[in-house]
């Protein structure tokens, strides 16, 4: 099995690699001789001749009559060889396009922002599950430099209507309490933890991704390490109550406009350290004075994640149910370290100006406290494809081709878009809270183990799998993509989708996004499976929805609108009659997705620089999707 898994894998990179290495057999310089060899002149003097001449002669030849370059021609032809340095210049960039380090996801969540100016509020009607709010978010967005934007903006959750009031049987009042009561109050659960005060940073941006320096704090969207064989589009908002802010810092030491000696990149996914996972990878390229480009594409890398916090056990009531803090809304736990450190390799076997190919290989080892069985590893190898149908074409193409190999005790992309709620709870999806009669009372048996502890008991192995994505884009304005991976371990797959339109330079902006979690999953403690109907929406916690709309009527006035299904912390309960906290849903302690809908008006005075480049503004868009 191994065999016929490595061998299907390696086939499709001999064959790429042997391709292009026969494009590359001629080198350059020999190219051009045998060019100019071949336009030679019936005379004999070659175009190379011709240019060779000395001063002297073609000086003869313009007094014998031959017309002089008027000064005029000559500066437009400085303008247009500058034009064209100039274009060939970006379209490098474009391609060079990271050297071990992808950059840009593809597929996204999405985020819409303004790439212009602007200051101004909106206010929204806002509906979280069964509850009511007037959602007021003043902000701005402030351009200082094509390469330095900042964005600040304190969202507020003002209750309106409460159709899920909680009942206290102790409070002699409790019956005469309405839906209305509380009616003007602040969205307690935005505001009840430090990382909470951070987030009207909405961001602050120097440079684009795929520049030599680029640092970004902000929420952490789609963010993917290297070939995401560790972190792939890990997302800090996945918990609707906990949007933490991050950093990224990416900087590349370059040899020339094409090729990079070396670099780092690095990120934090919360600034106030309450949330504690810090990454990186550091690359060189050892070949990079080699005559061959293919050579000098040739990147080694070394990656390393860790979460300083991450739940071990959760801890758990005297019903077995998880313990719920009630100041921050939030699971108790037991906190360990783990983490993951590996090597990367890849290199660029074609490199045109319509293809560019990839194939890469990586190995990482996931280290695992106080498990059983050791740690766990991971190989992958694959093909990452980009295409651009003609120099001048709006359209682009990406795909990737993963295969993976991997222990019982690992798992590929540990820290991914559903690592903020995985890491609690590794699956919820269609499985029901099931309860045994002990000692007296109900007590919870089935609480799903946290990401860690399903690595700790997972068996068998070691599984193969495989991951594959392909993003279509037609200039700034259309994108559509998707990705699936599955594996033949208990993990199950998962699935993702992404559209999003931005026509009119900005008037429109719309994206969605599905995700399917855990297709295929069941618990290896009680071979229980955990998954729902591919869109079977009802009573499941495995199907993620985001949709957003910013449509522009007047020079000062949008239209928005969102629709959301996302996870969000049951912790509903009352007082009883011995003073205990008793929960008012069976799923107490468990994450579930829950539908919110907010439609309103954004009002903003936006400042267009006239001489801005459009470039720089459709980068800015691409990098805050």
């Amino acid at each position: 099995m191994r065999t016929v898994f490595a061998a299907l894998l390696a086939a499709p990179l001999l064959m790429v690699s042997s391709v292009a290495l026969a494009q590359d057999d001629e080198p350059e310089w020999k190219r051009l001789q045998r060019e100019a060899r071949e336009k030679e002149q019936p005379g004999g003097d070659s175009l190379k001749q011709d240019e060779e001449a000395p001063k002297s002669q073609k000086q003869s030849q313009a007094a014998d009559g031959e017309a002089q370059p008027k000064e005029e021609d000559e500066g437009e032809k400085k303008e247009e060889e500058e034009g064209g340095k100039k274009k060939k210049k970006k379209e490098d960039r474009d391609w060079r396009k990271g050297t071990i380090y992808e950059g840009r996801p593809a597929i996204s969540p999405g985020s819409i922002i303004n790439p212009y100016t602007t200051i101004g509020a909106t206010g929204q009607l806002f509906l979280l599950k069964d509850r009511l709010f007037i959602h007021a978010n003043p902000q701005a967005d402030i351009h200082w430099t094509s390469q330095f934007s900042t964005g600040f903006a304190v969202p507020l959750n003002f209750q309106i209507y409460d159709a899920s009031r909680p009942i206290d049987i102790s409070d002699p009042e409790a019956g005469a309490r309405k839906a209305t009561d509380g009616i003007g109050s602040i969205r307690k659960e935005d505001w009840d933890e430090i990382s909470d005060f951070a987030k009207v940073i909405r961001y602050i941006k120097y440079g684009q991704k795929m520049d030599k320096f680029y640092f970004f704090v902000g929420n952490l969207y789609a963010y993917t390490i290297g070939h995401g064989t560790i972190v792939r589009r890990y997302t800090s908002t996945a918990d609707f109550d906990r949007k933490t802010v991050g950093v990224q810092l990416d900087l590349a030491i370059q040899k020339d406009e094409k090729d990079d000696y070396a670099g780092f990149e690095l990120f934090l996914s919360d600034i106030t350290f309450q949330n504690r996972i810090l990454g990186g990878l550091v690359f060189a390229k050892p070949l990079v004075w080699a005559d061959s480009e293919i050579l000098r594409s040739f990147s080694v890398g070394l990656h390393s994640t860790f979460d300083f916090n991450a739940p071990s056990r959760l801890k758990m009531r005297f019903d077995g149910r998880p313990e719920v803090n009630p100041d921050r809304n939030a699971l108790e736990f037991d906190g360990a370290t783990v983490g993951a450190i590996g090597v990367d390799a890849v290199i660029k076997v074609v490199r045109e100006s319509w293809v560019d190919i990839k194939p890469y290989v990586d190995y990482s080892m996931l280290l695992l406290p106080d498990s059983p069985s050791g740690n766990g590893s991971g190989f992958a190898g694959g093909i990452l494809n980009r295409f651009k149908f003609g120099s001048d074409s709006p359209v682009r193409f990406s795909n990737r081709l993963e295969g993976r190999f991997f222990s019982a005790q690992y798992l590929p992309a540990y820290f991914n878009t559903y690592y903020e709620i995985q890491k609690y709870q590794f699956f919820s999806g269609a499985q029901t809270p099931q309860f045994a009669f002990q000692n007296g009372r109900q007590v919870l048996t089935n609480l799903p183990p946290t990401k860690l502890d399903y690595l700790r008991i997972n068996t068998g192995g070691p599984f193969g799998g495989f991951y594959l994505d392909g993003n279509l884009e037609i200039s700034d304005w259309f994108q559509i993509g998707a990705a699936f991976e599955n594996s033949s371990g208990n993990e199950g797959g998962n699935f993702l989708a992404h559209l999003g339109l931005t026509p009119g330079r900005g008037l429109i902006q719309a994206f969605a996004t599905y995700h399917k979690v855990n297709m295929g999953m069941r618990n290896p403690a009680t071979n229980q499976s955990v998954e729902s109907g591919f869109l079977d929406f009802k009573g499941t916690d495995d199907h993620v929805v985001l949709t957003a709309l910013r449509v522009q009527i007047l020079p000062i006035m949008w239209l928005r609108a969102h629709y959301s299904r996302t996870w969000l912390l049951e912790t509903r309960s009352y007082t009883a009659l011995d003073g205990s906290r008793q929960p008012t849903d069976d799923r107490f302690g468990f994450y579930r997705t829950v539908n919110s809908l907010g439609v309103g008006f954004e009002f903003a005075i936006q400042f267009t620089d006239e001489r801005a480049d459009e470039d720089d503004i459709k980068k800015s868009r691409r990098d805050d999707d």
